[in-house]
């Protein structure tokens, strides 16, 4: 039998989540939402940023959920190299100062530069 949860969204987040539920012909949300936790069950992938990114302050998450619905808007997405790229250069950056960045910080800054994505 299903049970019934409440999770938490932000309006931006509620707002994206909702265009790609439609778009993935999803008739739900809870469909939706059935599907991401099946294939992440599935893939059994590291969330090593996306985990991180729970640990920003509200204002932080807030402004990154902005980015991630104008991103759904425009149906562009961060894919392989942009991301990749993004993640390379915030390490080398640390590096080149003599300090070895921890996946909270790559994932604090990289969640600094989505937001800041037109």
């Amino acid at each position: 039998m299903p049970k019934r949860i409440t999770i938490t969204l932000s309006d931006a987040l509620h707002t994206a989540s909702d265009l790609l539920r439609k778009r993935r012909k999803y008739r739900t949300l809870s469909e939706y939402f059935a599907a991401l936790a099946r294939y992440d069950g599935q893939s059994q992938r590291e969330h090593h940023l996306t985990a991180e990114w729970a640990a920003l302050s509200g204002y932080e998450r807030d402004a990154l959920d902005a980015a991630i619905l104008r991103q759904v808007e425009s149906g562009q997405g961060l894919r392989g190299s942009w991301l990749e790229s993004r993640i390379e250069e915030i390490v080398k950056r640390h590096l080149a100062a003599g300090h070895t960045p921890a996946t909270k910080e790559v994932a604090a800054e990289l969640a600094e530069e989505i937001a800041k994505k037109p």
